[in-house]
């Protein structure tokens, strides 16, 4: 975890002693209830996240929880979750607040939070919501391994062409 501590809020823990396992714990949630499986990660996915020590922070409402990599002078919104009870709660958005707070008490110049599906979609613009500081930004869409990629495609129905990874519906 990072070595400087989160901003204390009441509804926020300063962060989770095991990372790992409570956002492994968020997704078994989301698995249980049907919902959209294509970012569940296997447990040893989120061990190794754990791996990077201080290059990973989690904030930890409860009913929302965000993975943030941290390091050279940047903080980075990597994956998050949240139950029914914070997405009507808006509980993501207190996640991203204390991360604001950490990010400017660790002295961090940058905040990433990314940016949506397609240039002016509603999750972008949630993001710029966030703040006016704008940085220019690439979306990578290189193939390390194609045979593996390949494998992807072909188990939902082949690639369709119009997302990338193509995989993903």
């Amino acid at each position: 975890m990072s070595s400087s501590s989160p901003p204390k809020l009441p509804s926020l823990p300063q962060s989770d002693p095991d990372p790992g396992a409570r956002a492994a714990g968020i997704q078994q949630q989301r698995a249980t209830h049907q919902w959209d499986h294509g970012y569940l990660f296997p447990l040893a996915y989120f061990e190794a996240l754990d791996a990077l020590g201080d290059g990973l922070l989690m904030l930890d409402a409860g009913s929302a929880a965000a993975l943030f990599l941290c390091g050279a002078g940047a903080m980075h919104y990597f994956l998050s979750a949240s139950t029914d009870e914070g997405r009507a709660l808006s509980a993501t958005n207190g996640v991203l607040f204390a991360a604001m707070h950490h990010a400017r008490d660790a002295g961090l110049a940058t905040l990433h939070l990314g940016g949506g599906l397609a240039d002016g979609d509603s999750l972008q613009r949630f993001k710029r919501s966030m703040g006016a500081g704008r940085t220019p930004f690439y979306v990578g869409t290189a193939v390390h391994d194609p045979a593996a990629y390949a494998e992807l495609c072909d188990a939902v129905g082949g690639a369709d062409g119009e997302r990338f990874p193509a995989y993903r519906r």
